[in-house]
């Protein structure tokens, strides 16, 4: 399933995992995947529980600043 989450092309790929994707050619070049591993240590590939996916989870989160 590929769907256009805020321009961002996402792939629900694992049950309850959505992965975001800068570039739909860097699916393509692994082939089938058989674990989450496979795309783990890319830096254009984001994980997050399906759960999240409403919220802007490509931000990072702000520090407070402390006085």
């Amino acid at each position: 399933m590929v769907t256009d989450w805020c321009g961002v092309h996402t792939h629900l790929l694992f049950p309850n995992i959505l992965v975001l994707l800068r570039s739909e050619k860097l699916l393509d070049a692994h082939g089938p995947l058989k674990s989450i591993n496979d795309l783990a240590y890319h830096r254009q590939v984001y994980f997050t529980p399906r759960r999240y996916a409403g919220q802007n989870w490509l931000r990072a989160p702000r520090r407070k600043h402390r006085p």
